[in-house]
């Protein structure tokens, strides 16, 4: 049986989430199954072949993993969850509802992964229930406050932070174990470094918004710039230069090397 969800709704009489009873059914058929055998169903993208895991059900198993102390295979699990949630935010917010759109699809996903990170800590342990009663509603509503955020700082002639490491400066001496770290954060998804792979949430939880948003970028397999500028890369979609993400791929490097040295 799936662990019961704890958040209250926020209006009425406050009652618990529920899921969906097809989803507790879901549940009931999967968590018997090892892991290697859902990280291979999480692969499955045609929602109409066998096999393919509901939205609701993959988000549920990255927080069982979690909870589990289960790194690897949280970690597997998250990367194709992501991958849907960049398809849902790019249906429900395409470049035509608004001229920044490419930015606040990325700072969704940033959103997205600092509540993984978070998961079952803090004030609000259990924020992700709402996502495992329905993902793509909780994303509406994560894209709209975003949306309702920066619409009132534009009133307010307020821009978003510059990327204040940019031209002016290189990013500063890296040593070897940090260049290795760098490496592994930069390196194509189909290359999965152990360090990133095996730590990613932890990680996430040690970086700024800015390094966070770029590290998940690139892990979703974001290149860093491009000469075509029609092509989507993560300096587009954060609004900076190649040479912003490049540092701020740098920082996160150093603390990933941090975070092994920890380890």
């Amino acid at each position: 049986m799936a662990q019961p969800l704890t958040k209250r709704r926020s209006t009425g009489e406050r009652e618990l989430y529920v899921r969906r009873p097809d989803l507790e059914a879901e549940l009931d058929r999967l968590l018997p199954l090892a892991w290697a055998i859902l990280i291979e169903r999480a692969m499955i993208d045609d929602h109409r072949s066998e096999g393919h895991l509901s939205n609701e059900a993959l988000v549920h198993l990255v927080r069982k993993a979690h909870r589990e102390g289960a790194e690897g295979a949280r970690d597997k699990l998250l990367r194709p969850l992501l991958k849907r949630c960049k398809v849902i935010l790019l249906r429900t917010l395409p470049d035509s509802r608004a001229d920044n759109a490419e930015y606040l699809r990325g700072e969704a996903l940033g959103r997205l992964g600092e509540l993984f990170a978070e998961d079952g800590q803090g004030e609000n342990p259990d924020l992700l229930d709402y996502y495992e009663v329905g993902l793509r509603g909780a994303l509406a509503t994560l894209r709209n406050d975003l949306i309702r955020t920066q619409s009132r700082e534009s009133r307010r002639n307020v821009q978003l932070p510059d990327d204040i490491e940019t031209d002016t400066q290189d990013p500063p001496g890296r040593d070897q174990v940090a260049a290795r770290a760098e490496e592994l954060t930069t390196m194509a998804p189909s290359q999965e470094g152990d360090l990133f792979a095996a730590h990613l949430v932890e990680a996430l939880k040690e970086l700024t918004p800015d390094e966070r948003q770029a590290v998940l970028l690139r892990h979703m397999g974001y290149e860093e710039e491009s000469k075509d500028p029609e092509k989507r890369t993560i300096a587009t979609i954060c609004g900076v230069t190649g040479r912003a993400v490049r540092y701020r791929l740098a920082n996160a490097a150093r603390k990933l090397s941090r975070l092994k040295e920890v380890q």
